[in-house]
């Protein structure tokens, strides 16, 4: 038991592999707030870019009208505070960080149906040195999907994943 217990608080650290990315986590994170949008002027816009992978379609539920799916989800934006030289890092020029240690965007999927809103995986993001983030969590959804089968079996569907920000439009 103590073995075990020791093994998993090893794999569930988040752990660097250098001093020079050590000293560069330390320099981008020395006060920063992730609850505040990542842009020095703050009458810019954040550009979040979103895109969607299907991995696999879990159920269909006729009656029901909802489709459950198995999806990566790719964000990806510019953190203007998490910008840097990779020449003062040793040419490091990028950085893994922890899920909630940054700020992400709040997107909310509006035609779910589960009932956690939240439905990803909390992986790490990946920063870049020109403060590009890159976040690619996995998860399932179920969603509302209006479902017509007239042309059954010959009928096709099409199934809306509604998303959209909840502060900033």
């Amino acid at each position: 038991m103590f073995i075990v217990l020791i093994f998993l608080i090893t794999i569930s650290g988040f752990t660097f592999g250098s001093p020079p990315e050590n000293r560069l986590m330390r320099d981008l994170m020395h006060g920063y707030v992730a609850e505040e949008r990542p842009v020095i002027d703050s009458s810019q816009p954040v550009i979040v870019k979103l895109g969607v992978t299907i991995q696999q379609i879990i159920d269909l539920k006729e009656r029901e009208e909802q489709l459950e799916v198995n999806m990566w989800l790719r964000y990806s934006w510019k953190d203007e505070n998490l910008r840097w030289d990779p020449i003062q890092y040793e040419n490091v020029s990028d950085l893994p960080h922890p899920a909630g240690a940054i700020w992400t965007p709040d997107v909310l999927l509006y035609n779910s149906v589960d009932t956690v809103f939240d439905s990803t995986y909390k992986v790490n993001m990946l920063g870049y040195s020109d403060g590009t983030i890159n976040w690619i969590p996995p998860g399932i959804f179920k969603v509302s999907c209006k479902i017509d089968i007239t042309w059954f079996p010959f009928d096709e569907q099409v199934c809306m994943f509604k998303v959209s920000e909840i502060l900033y439009e």
